[in-house]
Formats: structure tokens, C-alpha cells, sequence
């Protein structure tokens, strides 16, 4: 290639480059558009985090002076644990709706931004008392604007809904219903509908003067419990740490992370509840079977001794 080859080659690509000047405000305008969306992205998009822990599996069949190596002859207790096993008690549906009636997360609270709203936990400026013996309307968000200090507007809009009974765990499906309620209430007051009753307290974090200025909107949703522990199961993963281990780490992901934390730690604490229960039961039965078997040598005991008794009598009459 001789230098007027190179000469027009370079001369070509200037003239390519300069084509593309002329459309410049194209390349601005996608710049900037893209900035705008990602600008959006990270302002309106819930961040997820992860958070997990371990959990120490022991196996307690080698211990020295347990119940099952004491009794291990008669095969009556097993203190051996499979991982598997203990995975699937801890993902059981027993623990998960233990978790959901003793954190209390049949019922959600939410703050209203302007495009998404963020899930509050145990830091909500209200607090709702249901009444479980009459039916709910779950599933769907109850709006709440608050008037002054001491009364809000409550408003529920919905279609095609079935009412819940908390009791039996079960809709009644007998027809569906359609909601467009809208009423004032005041702190404090039992609200009763044939769709749902509760009551709506203040908690510690209302404070009506900030709520304004802010122009806060809150609202609140009721799980059907059964519902919610399944969804729990799904999102709660449980995995060994490595094959030699029996050390399992607990993960959860979502977008509160401090009631992430406290699903975790209640699971480890009705595990571990479980496992001090299941012990004092099987120590309670390993009593009651020893008390049983000394009972009965005992009385074992008492035959032969009274047949002694006897047979000296008899001895005694007949040498004299």
C-alpha cells in the first residue's frame, strides 16, 4: 500500500466521522434520556437486600450420659439428625405460621411515596387491632389520611373479593364482593362492617405535625395467614454451608431488611424452642419408663421375698 492509498483512506474516514457530527443533537438527546432513566431506575426501584445466618445442628447420639445411649438396647430413642430433616422441620409450614402469629405479619404497613410505597416494621405511626372473630376483607390495601391528631379517613376500594375468616383460615366464597368505602373515624373507635372490624391506634411514631409538612400517605394490608406462611416458605432458603458441616445458613431476601432479620432470628428461636421441648419430653419419658421398670422389679422383688418368707416357714415347721 503506497502512501496515496493511505493518504485516502484517512481522508475517508474523517468524512464518515463528520457525516455523524451533523446528527449531534440525536447523540445528546439519547444521552441525556439515558441518564433521565437511569436516574428513575435508582430513585424509584425497591432495593433488595440479603440477609442470612447459621445455625449449628448438633447431634447429641454421642453424648456420654444421654437418655439414648442409656437406653440405646432398647431402641426406644434416637438422638441421630439428618440434615435434610431439620431443613424440612425448619421450612415446615408449623414454624412458618408460628413466625407469622408471633411477629404479627398478618398485617402490613406501608408509606406512600410518589411512584412506590415502602413497607414499614415496627416503626408504623399506627397500629391495627383486628377482630379475629369476624370476617376480613384481605389482599388489599386500606388507604389512611389522617385529619388531625386524633381522626382519619379510611378508604378501601376493591372488586371480586371474598371475605376471610381468620378463625378457620377459609374465605367464604359464597359471593363475591365489591368495596368503594370511604368514612372518618377517630383513633380508638371499633370500625364494623360486615367486611371487616378492627380498631386504629397511634403508636409512638405519630407525630401529625411532621405527617403534614411531609405530606405523608400511609396505608395497611391483612394477609390471610395460611397464605402468608406459604409465601414465607418460598422465600426463606436453607442450605448446608459444606458437606462436612452441620452447619446450615438461613437466607432471606426483600426490601426491609430489620424484619428480615427478626423472620430469621424467631426461626432459630422456635427451632431451638422445639428442640429444648422435644428433649424435656423425651427426658420426661425416659423418667417415666425407669419409674416404671423399678416399679415393677420392685414388685418383683416383694413376690420373691414374701415366696422366702414362706418357704422358711415351711422349712423351720417341718425340722421341728
Amino acid at each position: 500500500m503506497n502512501d496515496k492509498d493511505l493518504n485516502d483512506e484517512k481522508i475517508d474516514i474523517k468524512r464518515i466521522f463528520f457525516s455523524y457530527t451533523t446528527y449531534w443533537y440525536f447523540f445528546l438527546l439519547s444521552v441525556l434520556f439515558f441518564i433521565f432513566l437511569g436516574f428513575l431506575i435508582n430513585r424509584y426501584t425497591v432495593p433488595e437486600y440479603s440477609v442470612s445466618s447459621t445455625l449449628l445442628i448438633r447431634d447429641d447420639s454421642n453424648t456420654q450420659l444421654g437418655a439414648e445411649n442409656i437406653l440405646e438396647g432398647l431402641e426406644l430413642f434416637s438422638g441421630k439428625k439428618n440434615l435434610k430433616n431439620e431443613i424440612v422441620i425448619l421450612k415446615s409450614y408449623s414454624v412458618t405460621e408460628q413466625i407469622v402469629e408471633e411477629l404479627n405479619l398478618g398485617i402490613s404497613y406501608f408509606k406512600k411515596g410518589f411512584i412506590i410505597s415502602n413497607e414499614l416494621f415496627k416503626n408504623s405511626p399506627f397500629i391495627v387491632s383486628v377482630d379475629s372473630t369476624k370476617l376480613q376483607v384481605t389482599g388489599t390495601k386500606y388507604e389512611i389520611d389522617f385529619i388531625n391528631a386524633e381522626s382519619f379517613i379510611l378508604r378501601l376500594k376493591t372488586n371480586d373479593k371474598y371475605a376471610y375468616n381468620i378463625i378457620n383460615q377459609k374465605f367464604d366464597k359464597s359471593k363475591p364482593v365489591d368495596i368503594n368505602f370511604e368514612e372518618e373515624y377517630n383513633f380508638g373507635e371499633v370500625i364494623s362492617t360486615p367486611l371487616f372490624t378492627f380498631s386504629i391506634n397511634k403508636t409512638s411514631f405519630f407525630d401529625f405535625d411532621q405527617i403534614k409538612r411531609e405530606n405523608k400517605k400511609f396505608s395497611f394490608k391483612l394477609h390471610p395467614t395460611r397464605q402468608y406462611a406459604q409465601k414465607l416458605i418460598k422465600e426463606i432458603n436453607i442450605n448446608p454451608i459444606n458437606k462436612e458441616t452441620s452447619i446450615l445458613k438461613l437466607s432471606i431476601k426483600g426490601s426491609n431488611p430489620k424484619k428480615n432479620i427478626e423472620i430469621l432470628d424467631k426461626l432459630t428461636d422456635i427451632y431451638i424452642r422445639s428442640g429444648l421441648n422435644e428433649k424435656n419430653i423425651m427426658a420426661v419419658n425416659t423418667i417415666n419408663f425407669i419409674d416404671n421398670q423399678l416399679s415393677i422389679i420392685e414388685d418383683s422383688l416383694s413376690f420373691i421375698e414374701n415366696q422366702l418368707e414362706k418357704y422358711k416357714i415351711v422349712v423351720d415347721g417341718i425340722i421341728q
